[in-house]
């Protein structure tokens, strides 16, 4: 079992393991959230997640011309948790 969270640790996760792949991203969007040269994520199949705590501190955030982003409500932390209706 991975365990991860949030930077403030009010939002806990857990998975089983990792479906792959490891991405970097250098959009403009990614850059400027976290403050480096890219986003780094790791795609995860919504059967092996499990939200720990925190659901209630995730909130959606529909960007133009952009893939649907959840968010940390507190840090504005990128948190890409998604279920069926989300767009990729």
């Amino acid at each position: 079992m991975i365990h991860g969270s949030c930077l403030c640790g009010g939002i806990r996760f857990e998975f089983t393991k990792p479906a792959g792949p490891f991405e970097l991203c250098h959009c403009t969007r990614c850059r400027k959230v976290t403050g480096s040269a890219f986003f780094s994520g790791l795609h995860v199949l919504i059967e092996d997640f499990r939200l720990v705590e925190g659901h209630e501190l995730i909130t959606t955030y529909e960007a133009p011309i952009a893939r649907t982003a959840r968010l940390s409500r507190l840090l504005l932390q990128p948190m890409r948790l998604a279920g069926a209706e989300s767009s990729r």
